[in-house]
């Protein structure tokens, strides 16, 4: 049982923010959203195969195998979802905001990139990594949710006011 528990995200909490003139609900990150990101960042990533078969006739068999091995280990990590690969999508200001667009979807199907980059922007980069680190099931200032990348918030100051947010059990 310890050995499943540690493949698997905590619990996180399900979020309501007050933005952009609305109540947004968002989810935990939960096997769902992190495999919609893994599906956006997937394209992204150079296939270590790509272009292998144009050099790999010119090698000795002891080097070709080398070569094939590597490139299988990499695409290995790459498959993982806590590659480092993957680690660096989520620590990037677009990889966040798509993310945070996941997250938003499982309640408002229609959210687009624009609602969560517009959110993410008012709420501010402790806000958000408050979410994120809510939605992992962690409490903030105790975990490594993305760290925030920075976003800015409209006035140049930081949008976080507790009367803005609720929290409820996730489900």
């Amino acid at each position: 049982m310890q050995q499943e528990q540690a493949l698997l995200p905590p619990l996180g909490m399900e979020q309501e923010v007050a933005a952009c003139g609305r109540r947004w609900r968002i989810a935990r990150r939960d096997l769902g959203v992190l495999e919609r990101f893994y599906q956006w960042v997937l394209p992204q990533i150079k296939d270590p195969f790509d272009g292998l078969e144009k050099i790999i006739a010119k090698l000795s068999p002891e080097q070709a195998h080398a070569f094939i091995s590597e490139a299988q280990a990499k695409r290995e990590e790459i498959l993982d979802w806590n590659s480092p690969v993957i680690e660096r999508f989520m620590k990037t200001t677009r990889g966040q905001v798509h993310l945070f667009m996941f997250m938003l979807q499982v309640y408002q199907p229609d959210a687009t990139l624009e609602n969560a980059r517009q959110i993410v922007e008012e709420l501010g980069p402790e806000r958000i990594q408050s979410v994120f680190l809510l939605a992992d099931g962690q409490a903030p200032g105790q975990g490594k949710a993305p760290a925030p990348a920075g976003f800015p918030t409209r006035r140049g100051e930081s949008a976080w006011d507790p009367s803005n947010v609720s929290l409820s059990a996730g489900a």
